[in-house]
């Protein structure tokens, strides 16, 4: 039986696998969260001794390969200390105390403080990939970015390079086709057709005929409705090109917002478009309508110390 089988691998920076041994075993469970949360390149783990699987969350710039194989060491050295203390327990002779409360008290104490360790470490590596708890000077210490002068011109052809545009990814419209055919897979519309068909072994052609009729009319009016929404969501994308204003060899300079590279220094006025995920540095009177998280109608004055962690 293999120690470790893949189920879904498909999505890159997590994957889960189901692991031998790992039902109605909670120690097992827990040596295996601890350890493998201390390896480097893997930011959490949650496993469930109900289904046996285990869930991993890994650095995409990883290869699933080395996560599997990090994976099965773990679970091989877990069974063999598993084993070896097997084998070495035996029966106490006779006359030979039982082992003191407190020796299980201070046994199970450790036992929480390495669970303890083991969510701080966790935890430590989502801080590490939290942007909004950096601070904006070390945002911009970390893309090599001036708060002054901003980027080189130099460097931005090499960086949209790396990074691409800054759009959103477009989603991909369905054809008329498969638009049509979704109309036609869905549990009434097999109902009907079961009635249809019994309907013709009946005899009863008219009564099949019109449940036909109804279906199709529906897809029809489902075709017509979706294809519509499609194209008026497509056209919105191309609706509105935003400008953004950045600092580029510390001289201000008004670019399209798809030509925003990490390490921009943007500069924001009121009503402004925010054209990508930035730290706020420097600001003077800033407000901020927050009515679509807390409903309320006027702006709210915000501090820069709001903004640091």
């Amino acid at each position: 039986m293999h120690i470790l089988t893949p189920v879904h691998t498909r999505v890159k920076g997590r994957a889960r696998f189901t692991v031998s041994g790992l039902k109605r075993s909670e120690s097992f469970k827990h040596l295996l969260t601890e350890q493998l949360t201390a390896k480097d390149g893997i930011f959490g783990v949650k496993a469930s001794t109900v289904t046996g699987k285990i869930l991993v969350f890994y650095d995409q710039k990883t290869p699933l390969q080395t996560i599997a194989e990090t994976l099965q060491t773990v679970i091989l050295s877990i069974k063999q200390q598993k084993n070896a203390t097997a084998s070495a327990e035996h029966k106490p002779p006779r006359g030979q105390q039982a082992p003191s409360r407190q020796k299980d008290a201070s046994s199970r104490m450790q036992k929480v403080k390495n669970r303890v360790q083991s969510i701080l470490r966790h935890r430590q590596a989502d801080v590490e990939k939290e942007w909004h708890v950096v601070s904006g000077q070390d945002a911009a210490a970390f893309f090599q970015s001036d708060i002054r002068q901003g980027i080189s011109r130099e460097s931005v052809l090499e960086r949209r390079q790396q990074f691409g545009e800054n759009v959103l990814p477009k989603t991909r419209c369905r054809s008329g086709m498969q638009i049509f055919m979704e109309q036609m897979n869905s549990l009434p519309v097999y109902l009907l057709g079961a009635v249809a068909g019994v309907s013709i072994v009946m005899g009863g052609i008219l009564d099949a005929a019109i449940v036909f009729g109804v279906v199709l009319a529906n897809a029809a009016i489902g075709y017509v409705t979706e294809s519509k929404a499609e194209k008026n969501i497509d056209a919105l994308n191309d609706l509105v090109h935003h400008m953004a204003e950045v600092l580029r060899d510390g001289k201000s300079l008004f670019i399209s917002a798809e030509a925003v590279v990490p390490g921009d220094m943007l500069v924001l006025k009121p009503g402004s478009f925010v054209p990508a995920d930035s730290r706020i540095i420097q600001a003077s009177r800033l407000t901020i309508d927050e009515s679509m998280l807390t409903g309320e109608s006027l702006p709210q004055q915000r501090f820069l110390k709001d903004f640091l962690p």
